[in-house]
């Protein structure tokens, strides 16, 4: 079974980013985090604002979802062409 990644984690929309000096800052109470890695910013709301981390969650589950479909539909779409290349 393959691997469906989010290409944008709503985990983002917790945090401000600082791309200049690579540092993220979370909404709810400012802590700042070093880079943009969605693990650390995930564990962050977990452990911190759970409420916040749940709505995360939701979001998260909601774009897994939207990925796999487009996914299904293009592998779908790729079997009805005989595998032939789509343009």
């Amino acid at each position: 079974q393959s691997r469906v990644k989010v290409s944008k984690n709503p985990v983002h929309q917790y945090f401000v980013k600082d791309k200049t000096r690579k540092l993220s800052q979370c909404l709810e109470c400012k802590i700042v985090l070093s880079g943009f890695n969605p693990t650390n910013m995930s564990s962050h709301l977990k452990s911190h604002h759970p409420e916040k981390f749940e709505e995360f969650e939701i979001k998260y589950q909601e774009e897994l979802e939207k990925v796999y479909q487009m996914k299904k539909f293009n592998s779908n779409l790729f079997e009805a062409y005989g595998g032939a290349k789509i343009y």
